[in-house]
């Protein structure tokens, strides 16, 4: 199995916070991971979901003869915009932090 290699600087800042937290390295860098990708499946899911709805409301609109191409802001009453729903921490949010690998 593959294992990835992690910077020197944050093995260093991981050890340290996991000592002030009482737990290993490997279980905190393991809950953290897994709630980061647990957030980044649930907001793909909803991003899917919401993908769906507007296909479906465009297509009616098509349709009925109601889309002419134009302004749509605010025609999608049921629908907000979520943003990102953790921190913004998760590198699988931001894009990466590949200029660091």
């Amino acid at each position: 199995m593959y294992s990835p290699k992690i910077r020197e600087d944050l093995v260093r800042r991981l050890y340290q916070l996991a000592k002030r937290k009482g737990v290993s390295m490997t279980r905190l860098v393991n809950l953290d991971l897994e709630a980061c990708v647990n957030d980044e499946e649930q907001q793909m899911a909803h991003d899917q979901t919401v993908i769906k709805e507007l296909e479906a409301v465009l297509v009616r609109a098509i349709l009925k003869g109601a889309y002419d191409g134009k302004n749509v802001e605010g025609r999608f009453p049921n629908h907000q915009r979520t943003g990102d729903h953790g921190t913004g921490a998760c590198a699988l949010r931001s894009g990466g932090g590949a200029e660091h690998e």
